[in-house]
């Protein structure tokens, strides 16, 4: 497992995040792939820690989630952050990477209090019904760096072969971010 485009920001309430994606360098499908990010002061001085998941709940060989490592209450003083995989299940596993499932993007737009939208579908081409359907989405700087990270439920959040789900994914604390480009990726409950 190896981490890729890390930033990591404050948002609106002060909470911090540590963002970016988790790449699945080996040869079998891993679940509950967990980070963790250590946050330091100028002079290197560990403050505190904190973990995160990735957002697709089963990571194929070869595949790349985002993540978001949330730290609700962090000390005064953070200057920098680190980040690491933590750990994560080989098989046998609890998920597995559900077939058969795409997304589009159809809309991308700021709202007037601030907050962007990624608006799209997922469509169920297996012959499975999933549950709890979602769209993982990150937010990318020109450089290829997440700067947010978020999941949101299709409605409805159950789709049976052939169906499609919408979701609007709401990504707040956007203000002065210039986004370059957007990715979504579908996820469900699996088996």
């Amino acid at each position: 497992m190896s981490l890729q485009h890390l930033t990591w920001y404050y948002d609106s309430v002060g909470a911090i995040h540590a963002v970016g994606e988790v790449a699945n360098g080996t040869n079998s499908t891993a679940d509950f792939v967990q980070m963790t990010a250590n946050f330091y002061s100028a002079s290197n001085q560990l403050l505190t820690t904190s973990f995160g998941y990735s957002c697709l709940n089963a990571l194929g060989s070869g595949g790349v989630s985002p993540f978001d490592v949330l730290l609700v209450s962090p000390p005064a003083g953070v200057d920098h952050v680190t980040v690491y995989v933590s750990s994560y299940d080989s098989p046998p596993l609890l998920y597995a990477v559900p077939p058969g499932l795409s997304a589009t993007i159809d809309s991308l737009y700021l709202d007037i209090g601030g907050v962007y939208h990624i608006v799209g579908t997922i469509t169920n081409h297996s012959a499975n019904t999933y549950s709890f359907v979602k769209a993982c989405s990150a937010i990318y700087d020109s450089s290829g760096n997440v700067l947010r990270e978020n999941s949101w439920y299709t409605t409805p959040d159950t789709l049976a072969s052939g169906q499609t789900g919408t979701y609007d994914s709401l990504e707040f604390s956007t203000s002065g971010l210039i986004v370059d480009h957007v990715k979504v990726w579908p996820d469900a409950s699996y088996p």
